[in-house]
C-alpha cells in the first residue's frame, strides 16, 4: 500500500469532514493546498501541526478519521524534519571543528 501524500490527505479531509472543522483549519488547508506544487511538503505539514492538534483537542471523542490520518502523517513528517535539522546542525559543528 502506497503511503498517502499531504495533498491527498488534505483533499480527503476537506471533502469529507469540512463541516466539522474550525474555520481556521479550513482556511489553513486551502492555503496549504495552494502552496503544494511549489513548496516543500514536509515544511507545509509541520506548519499545519498546531492547527491539527488544536482541532483534535477540541473534539477528542469523535474526530474525523481523515483528521486522524492527517495528524499521523504530520507526526511522521515532523520527526523527519527534526531529524534533518539535527543532522544539519551536527554536520555544521563537525565542519567547524575541522
Amino acid at each position: 500500500m502506497a503511503e498517502p501524500n499531504l495533498e491527498s490527505l488534505i483533499k480527503d479531509l476537506y471533502n469529507h469532514a469540512r463541516q466539522g472543522l474550525s474555520e481556521d483549519l479550513v482556511a489553513a488547508l486551502l492555503e496549504t493546498a495552494k502552496k503544494l506544487p511549489t513548496t516543500n511538503e514536509q515544511l507545509l505539514a509541520v506548519r499545519l501541526s498546531g492547527l491539527v492538534t488544536r482541532e483534535l483537542l477540541t473534539n477528542p471523542k469523535h474526530p474525523a478519521p481523515e483528521l486522524i490520518n492527517l495528524a499521523r502523517f504530520i507526526k511522521r513528517e515532523e520527526a523527519k524534519y527534526r531529524g534533518t535539522a539535527v543532522s544539519a546542525i551536527m554536520f555544521g559543528e563537525l565542519f567547524k571543528m575541522l
